[in-house]
């Protein structure tokens, strides 16, 4: 199952083939902050 990054109903990533590449490609292009230990989207 490929997954990629949304945030509402609006998809903003391509699609990987894990949830790790996901926010790994995220984070390489800034766009997560990590809150309480947690990865989330940058606000904005």
């Amino acid at each position: 199952m490929p997954y990629a990054l949304f945030e509402d109903d609006q998809k903003l990533s391509q699609e990987f083939p894990t949830e790790e590449d996901v926010w790994q490609h995220a984070d390489e292009a800034e766009l997560v902050d990590v809150v309480d230990g947690k990865t989330v989207l940058e606000a904005g």
